[in-house]
């Protein structure tokens, strides 16, 4: 819906289209009798409930003009007026209005472009409530966070991204939102859905205080073990190593339906003392699923080398065993701590998640 040109001097109207607040659907009326079998005016009433009073709305989509009068409001508060269409459980917000303070309500406006069917649609009045908030949808995440403040305190929420729709003309959120981003405003509908504006778009969103989506981030532990050493017959020495082991797990059970985790990789690293301590890569395995079974249930395509969560990593140094090392000597090692694993995960949508953390020694 374009934006309207509002025409009342004692309101500020603003065009939202998203759904409304304790809303009470109007009745219609026959046209105007004045003008039968030519007029294209539609009349709604709107009867008095405990939280507003009653009003009459006027549509006119060959002028392409609406009013609405209302009396016995409360006071000072800002009540919106709504359109849904049959069979359909979302509202459009087209004018806000605020009551003046003998309790009347007067709005008016025109709009360009289309309008809801006053053949097929239902309209009524809603309490308004308007909050300010941010924004934000990090990379992978498949909820937006949308925090927003009342005089009592401060919210987060969670938007899951297919529960949100926005108004006619509008587009869908950016997929990402890195930084929390103000909003136009926050209005609160109902225990489980809100709307809110951004960057002058108007959306309705299913909300909650937890999120039900859940990427699945990988979760890593692990160890190192001193180095032990291999005897090498053809050579008369002992050939030292690491012991290193990590493993990842992660949550499949909380993806948007769909969505399902289809390879995942671990990956281990060693500190070159040789190369100027840069961190090498000494080992790694990959388990390929299939899009149908996330819980791993059929044999792995590929896995290099062959260990699944733990390898050996070549100190770099050799003893003999008459010499009077115990141990190959600190330095001597070519290799050693610091040791990391990262595990890395990836999802038939394309996103993929990684979990990288430094080895401890082992207990």
């Amino acid at each position: 819906m374009k934006r309207m040109r509002i025409l009342a001097i004692t309101l500020c109207i603003l065009l939202l289209a998203a759904a409304g607040a304790g809303v009470v659907a109007a009745a219609k009326q026959d046209e105007n009798p004045r003008q039968a079998g030519a007029s294209s005016v539609y009349f709604y009433d709107v009867a008095a409930t405990d939280t507003h009073g009653s009003g009459k709305l006027m549509i006119n989509p060959g002028q392409k003009k609406f009013v609405f009068n209302g009396k016995d409001f409360e006071p000072g508060t800002e009540y919106v007026l709504h359109s849904s269409t049959s069979g359909s459980p979302d509202l459009r917000i087209f004018a806000m209005g605020k009551v003046t303070p003998s309790g009347n309500l007067h709005v008016e406006g025109r709009w360009d472009g289309d309008f809801a069917d006053p053949d097929e649609a239902g309209f009524g009045v809603g309490a308004s409530s308007v909050m300010m908030g941010t924004i934000q949808r990090a990379a992978g995440e498949y909820c937006y966070n949308l925090t927003y403040s009342d005089a009592y305190g401060d919210y987060t929420v969670y938007l899951p991204f297919d529960a949100i729709t926005y108004s006619e003309g509008g587009h869908a959120l950016p997929t990402v939102i890195a930084e929390p981003t103000p909003v136009d405003y926050v209005k609160i509908y109902s225990s489980t859905v809100l709307y809110f504006g951004y960057q002058g778009v108007y959306y309705t969103a299913d909300f909650y205080s937890s999120p039900p989506y859940i990427p699945p981030v990988p979760d890593v532990c692990g160890s190192y073990s001193p180095p032990y050493s291999v005897w090498l017959d053809d050579i008369k020495l002992n050939d030292w190593y690491w012991s290193l082991y990590a493993a990842t797990s992660w949550d499949y059970a909380h993806l948007p339906p769909g969505v399902v985790v289809y390879k995942s990789t671990i990956d281990l690293y060693a500190t070159s003392y040789e190369w100027n301590n840069e961190t090498v890569w000494t080992g790694g395995a990959y388990q390929v699923g299939s899009p149908g079974y996330p819980e791993w249930n059929i044999p792995p395509k590929a896995v290099y080398p062959p260990f699944h969560t733990g390898d050996s990593q070549w100190v770099g140094c050799y003893t003999c065993a008459v010499c009077d090392d115990e141990v190959c000597p600190p330095d001597e090692w070519l290799f050693g701590p610091p040791f990391y694993a990262s595990a890395i995960i990836e999802t038939s949508d394309g996103n993929t998640y990684t979990t990288t953390i430094t080895l401890p020694p082992a207990e």
